[in-house]
């Protein structure tokens, strides 16, 4: 199915031109009542994009196998602290963002980390970890090669915290993929009334963090655009395309499928194509850099 949307969409290019999908009132305003209307997406695109591009400041990208590291061990750390892999998402979406924007130190990273947790803790309305146990919790889980544990003591992360929050113009509130593929999934539930089943979102969810855990975001990797990837594949995949009998997909079919894509992505059928092929190269340049089982 993916190849028909892909491809097949050229055989008649006279009969796929069309206006965007005229969306009800009903439609958009429940959009509005969930929170997805399609002038918040749009905002939060802008915002995001605002949020990727980096600063003069800003002289180095965190390599690589730090920031694995580093995402592993916030990773452990809030999973043992009850935190949801939505908040983690949304810890490594800061840590990119703040590599963007300053002209930080590689020692700094345990601390830079901590904050991050305690950020995404406040932002989320919970009370944040008391600093004795996140450090006993750092201690034991955040071993990164090379780099030398600083103490981390209340003032340092208050007067780190304050650093971060600066250099992102206390943008705490960044997007993530989850939260993107989230309010795809609602819109599109909305608009066709058709449920996502579980287990399409659990693999979605799947797919983004291991795209976030190989992949830092930019401009050209943003969490909107990896987002519209995964939704694209994950959608195709599913057979979801209302009044369509799985494994038939006639030309207005197509052009249906098209419109709802569109729609609830707020995108153009070329971009979000783009998107998805970007998001297969990175899946398969992740499967060429794992080590071969013996």
């Amino acid at each position: 199915m993916v190849q028909d949307l892909m491809h097949r969409r050229g055989e008649d290019s006279q009969a796929m031109r069309r206006e965007r999908m005229h969306i009800p009132e009903t439609v958009q305003d429940l959009w509005h009542r969930h929170g997805v209307a399609t002038e918040i997406l749009e905002n939060y695109k802008v915002v995001e994009q605002r949020a990727l591009t980096p600063t003069v400041q800003a002289n180095h990208l965190l390599a690589a196998q730090l920031r694995g590291y580093a995402i592993e061990c916030m990773k452990c750390i809030m999973m043992k602290l009850g935190i949801s892999p939505l908040d983690w998402s949304q810890a490594v979406s800061l840590l990119d963002t703040y590599v963007l924007k300053a002209a930080w130190d590689t020692p700094m990273l345990p601390v830079t980390c901590a904050c991050m947790i305690q950020l995404v803790k406040k932002f989320s309305k919970q009370e944040t970890v008391p600093v004795d146990d996140l450090v006993r919790l750092m201690a034991r889980v955040m071993v990164i090669p090379g780099i030398e544990m600083r103490e981390i003591t209340e003032e340092v992360l208050i007067s780190h915290e304050l650093t971060i929050c600066q250099a992102i113009n206390w943008q705490i509130d960044v997007m993530t993929v989850d939260r993107w593929i989230l309010m795809f999934s609602t819109r599109f539930e909305i608009l066709t009334s058709i449920a996502l089943q579980m287990n399409i979102k659990e693999t979605m969810f799947k797919v983004t963090h291991m795209l976030i855990m190989g992949e830092s975001a930019s401009l050209q990797f943003s969490h909107y655009s990896v987002a519209l990837g995964v939704f694209f594949t994950g959608f195709a995949a599913a057979h979801l395309i209302p009044g369509c009998p799985e494994g038939t997909l006639m030309q207005e079919d197509i052009a249906s499928t098209i419109g709802i894509l569109e729609a609830v992505t707020c995108s153009q059928l070329p971009i979000i194509e783009q998107a998805a092929h970007a998001v297969t190269q990175a899946l398969t340049a992740m499967q060429r850099r794992q080590p071969a089982s013996a």
